[in-house]
């Protein structure tokens, strides 16, 4: 199994409480990730009720390459 090499960080928020919150998950690569996401991995794949919840439909998100000490 290969180690995660990408993480895709996605941020909301709701109108309860104005509640924050961030989902990360975690890919094995940029074409990996791509396969998912389509040819722009920053593009954002909404579902129909997501402008139900949400206060602002995110545009994009956060990717960032895990780098490894070890």
């Amino acid at each position: 199994m290969t180690k995660p090499s990408i993480a895709r960080i996605w941020r909301g928020r709701t109108a309860r409480h104005r509640d924050r919150f961030v989902t990360i998950s975690y890919w094995e690569n940029v074409p990996a990730m791509s396969r998912f996401a389509g040819p722009d991995p920053t593009r954002i794949h909404h579902l129909d009720k997501d402008s139900d919840y949400l206060l602002e439909l995110p545009k994009s998100v956060q990717i960032l390459r895990i780098v490894s000490s070890t």
